[in-house]
């Protein structure tokens, strides 16, 4: 199918498909933005991702894909190792890897985070969007670049 731009709502709040969160790989600290929307709207999603995390840790390409009782599974993604930092172009290349590897974007629509959208995200949009484009274009469903996360 086709990766389309996103701009109508916030990521959390987007329906009926696979929804990307940000993470950083530091478990006192996965608590900040947009981690704590997620929380918001998923109570249960948020609470495997923390519980998987402080149990096994999480890594650069590894993913967490958390189906609770909402029809919006959370993938939790790490882009970057500390909380503070800018994303890493490197880190999203290799979580969209996996990603692509798993095949989601075949059974579910995904609503990506445009990451680069905002100025101290660190990255050019385009660049992400290109590997976006790269990894997930070949799927039976759409993906959404979503511009507000």
């Amino acid at each position: 199918m086709a990766v389309l731009l996103y701009t109508n709502t916030t990521i959390n709040l987007c329906e009926n498909g696979v929804l990307v969160c940000p993470i950083c790989t530091q478990l006192k600290y996965m608590n900040n933005y947009p981690i704590t929307e997620f929380r918001k709207t998923d109570v249960v999603a948020y609470g495997h991702m923390m519980g998987f995390v402080e149990d096994s840790g999480v890594e650069q390409g590894q993913l967490i894909y958390s189906d609770s009782n909402t029809t919006e599974p959370v993938l939790w993604f790490p882009m970057h190792k500390l909380y503070n930092t800018k994303y890493r172009l490197d880190w999203i290349e290799s979580g969209l890897k996996t990603l692509a590897n798993y095949r989601l974007h075949d059974v579910h629509e995904i609503y990506f985070p445009a990451i680069g959208h905002y100025e101290e995200d660190g990255l050019v949009q385009e660049d992400v969007l290109q590997l976006v484009q790269k990894y997930l274009s070949d799927g039976k469903k759409d993906v959404y670049f979503v511009t507000h996360y």
